[in-house]
């Protein structure tokens, strides 16, 4: 994993979404992308991370959770932590911007512009489970290590200096290629019939690495000892396998082709009744229309209508509320903003 030597994820991705979009092109349009990460582990869990940095009056985004039929909606935050399964169903929508509210802050400060960035942590099954092969050194020509092609020579490992930024640190580095070491060692005499005077901890404690300023320091111990230790871990093993079996029970095997396939030939349509009308929101102005004809997704498709709640023609409310709903074919009132400046089309 990375980011330290306790137990954690082992792959990272970043999705920026940069000045997001104008609120009124997305009004009544279809948005996200239902999908899945069949290579995640699916006895862990995903960290997602957001950042965010937007005017007010913006729309975030909301994360969807397919599974439970539930969505997540940040709203006052600039930092925000999710948690979830990777193998189910999930999707996420675009932070959108009122076009003046990207004005005034371009007249404000010459930057690219409010952004969105979304760390994504999660847990590779290859990684986790050791399914495939992994190269943490250049060939050393032993045992099981020597490259079976001359492509493989040219293959990245962790050993290369570029990995420390991976890790964490020279010494979070360190510590994780000892600890390899010192397992794939133990392994292999166990496999030959041979014994080894010394436990594990004490070979790792006899290893030292020098660090950025020069000193040298010693490798830390492992987290459990093998030697004297064995009755407890045969017990967490165990209990791991118990905690997969159940997994195992509720995980849903929907592939990422096979989620955007079907999301593509049932996807969400929007059906006017007639030629769209132009609302002006310059002014308080309330109508009531049939806003859409949805044919929902055997996927559980969520569709974005706006700006916000249904309310009576005498509440006002801020232009940065909006609602997610499903629904078949309704007539509503909806409240406009009167300092919003976009204009607006409903269905008559």
């Amino acid at each position: 994993s990375f980011g330290g030597l306790l137990p954690g994820c082992t792959s990272c991705q970043m999705n920026v979404s940069s000045d997001g979009f104008d609120l009124a092109h997305f009004i009544g349009s279809h948005q996200g992308a239902w999908h899945t990460d069949i290579g995640d582990d699916w006895t862990r869990w995903t960290l997602v991370t957001m950042l965010l940095n937007l005017p007010p009056g913006s729309d975030p985004g909301a994360f969807c959770l397919g599974r439970c039929g539930l969505y997540v909606r940040e709203a006052d935050a600039w930092i925000v932590f999710l948690v979830f399964r990777g193998n189910d169903l999930h999707s996420g929508f675009a932070p959108t911007t009122p076009p003046v509210a990207v004005e005034d802050v371009n007249k404000l400060v010459n930057a690219a512009g409010p952004n969105r960035v979304v760390y994504v942590s999660y847990p590779s099954r290859v990684a986790t489970t050791r399914a495939g092969s992994m190269s943490m050194s250049p060939p050393t020509n032993f045992w099981n290590s020597g490259s079976m092609s001359a492509a493989k020579t040219e293959q990245r490992h962790f050993t290369d200096t570029s990995s420390t930024q991976i890790f964490g640190g020279l010494e979070t580095k360190a510590n994780r290629l000892a600890r390899e070491a010192a397992y794939s060692f133990a392994n292999a005499l166990t496999h030959s019939g041979i014994q080894l005077d010394i436990t594990l901890t004490d070979l790792m404690q006899r290893m030292t690495y020098r660090c950025d300023n020069g000193q040298t320091k010693t490798i830390g111990p492992p987290p459990f000892d093998i030697t004297h230790q064995a009755v407890e871990m045969n017990r967490w093993w165990r209990f791991y396998e118990w905690h997969r079996n159940l997994c195992n029970k509720y995980l849903i095997r929907i592939t990422k082709s096979f989620a955007m396939h079907k999301h593509k030939s049932k996807q969400l349509k929007l059906r006017p009744t007639c030629t769209p009308m132009l609302i002006s929101t310059k002014r308080n102005q309330c109508c009531c229309s049939t806003f859409v004809n949805l044919l929902s997704s055997s996927i559980g498709t969520t569709t974005e209508l706006h700006p916000l709640r249904s309310h009576g023609p005498s509440y006002r409310h801020s232009p940065a509320i909006w609602v997610f709903c499903r629904l078949e074919s309704r007539s509503s009132v909806w409240q406009y903003d009167a300092s919003a400046s976009a204009s607006i089309y409903v269905w008559p």
